[in-house]
C-alpha cells in the first residue's frame, strides 16, 4: 500500500504520518487511520485531557465522520493508541531505553543479518556498532535504542529464539550500568612493533593506565614467517589534558626497551595515522 502523503512521526513501535486533520498510524504492517477531533485540551508538560474523541478503521475518511457500525468498536479499541499519537504530537517525546548488546560465536555468512533482523522486529535501532573477527570467531557489540517497555531480558531471550542466531553466545544489558568516568582530551595512537612474546599488551597497558590514558579502541596483529614472527599493535587512547604527552612517550619508550620492542606516540590527525 502506498505511503500515504504528508511529514512521518516515528513513536513507539509505529510510524506516524500527518495530513491534518487526519493522522495516519501503522502498528507492524496494519495502516490504520485515525482522525483526532480538535476538541483536545492541552494541559502543561503536552498530557491531553479532555474532551476529544477519534474515530478510526477503513471505513473512517478525513472529514466524513461517518464511523458507524463494528467501527464503533474500533474507535474505543483505538481510543489508548490515539491518546499516545495526540500526546506524541503535542511535545511529549516517546520513551526510550538503551541497551549493549554482545554476540559472539563461529564466523559464519549471515550473523549480521541474523542478529540485526530480530532487533528491527522488536522495534529497535541501532545507534553504534563494532564488529571483528578474530581468527575463526566472530565478536559484535551494539549500542541499541528501545521502546521504554521493552527490558532487557524481552529482547536477550528474542535473539535467544531466533534460529538465526543458535550457536551464538549472546547478552543483553542495560546501557546505563556502563562506566560513569569519561575522560576528556586528546586523541592520540601509539604504536608498538616488536618480536612477538607474552606480556607485550599488559607492558604498554600499565603505562598508560598509571598515566591515566584511557584506551578506547586496539588492533594487533602478528606479521612475519613462522620462524620470525612480529607483533604490531595500534592503540587509540585518549591523554587528559593535563599530561605532556612528551612525558608519556618517554615512559612507553623506557618499557618497550625492556620489553624489547619499539613504541611511539603520536597525534591522532598526524600524517600516516
Amino acid at each position: 500500500m502506498q505511503t500515504p502523503r504528508g511529514r512521518p512521526h516515528v513513536g513507539l513501535e509505529s510510524q506516524v504520518w500527518s495530513s491534518a486533520p487526519t493522522w495516519w498510524y501503522r502498528p507492524l504492517s496494519l495502516w490504520t487511520q485515525v482522525t483526532v477531533s480538535p476538541t483536545v485540551t492541552v494541559m502543561s508538560g503536552g498530557t491531553k485531557r479532555t474532551p476529544w474523541s477519534a474515530t478510526s478503521g477503513t471505513a473512517a475518511r478525513a472529514g466524513s465522520g461517518n464511523s458507524q457500525g463494528s467501527s464503533a468498536s474500533a474507535v474505543r479499541a483505538f481510543v489508548p493508541m490515539a491518546e499516545t499519537i495526540t500526546e506524541g504530537l503535542l511535545g511529549s517525546p516517546p520513551v526510550t531505553s538503551e541497551f549493549v548488546v554482545w554476540a559472539l560465536g563461529a564466523d559464519r555468512p549471515g550473523i549480521v543479518a541474523s542478529v540485526t533482523g530480530v532487533l528491527f522486529q522488536m522495534g529497535c535501532n541501532l545507534k553504534d556498532c563494532s564488529m571483528t573477527v578474530l581468527s575463526r570467531h566472530f565478536a559484535m557489540m551494539m549500542l541499541v535504542e528501545g521502546a521504554g517497555g521493552l527490558s532487557p531480558e524481552a529482547l536477550e531471550a528474542e535473539l535467544a529464539k531466533s534460529e538465526g542466531c543458535a550457536e551464538l553466545n549472546v547478552a543483553v544489558r542495560p546501557a546505563g550500568e556502563g562506566a560513569s568516568i569519561v575522560v576528556e582530551g586528546e586523541p592520540y595512537v601509539v604504536s608498538v612493533y616488536g618480536s612477538d612474546h607474552p606480556g607485550i599488551v599488559h607492558r604498554i597497558a600499565t603505562v598508560l593506565a598509571d598515566h591515566s590514558a584511557n584506551i578506547t579502541d586496539v588492533n594487533t596483529r602478528v606479521i612475519g614467517g613462522d620462524d620470525e614472527p612480529v607483533y604490531a599493535m595500534l592503540l587509540e587512547v585518549t591523554l587528559p589534558r593535563s599530561l605532556d604527552p612528551a612525558e608519556l612517550d618517554g615512559a612507553l619508550q623506557a618499557t618497550a626497551a625492556e620489553v624489547g620492542v619499539d613504541a611511539s606516540l603520536h597525534p591522532a590527525d598526524a600524517e600516516g595515522f
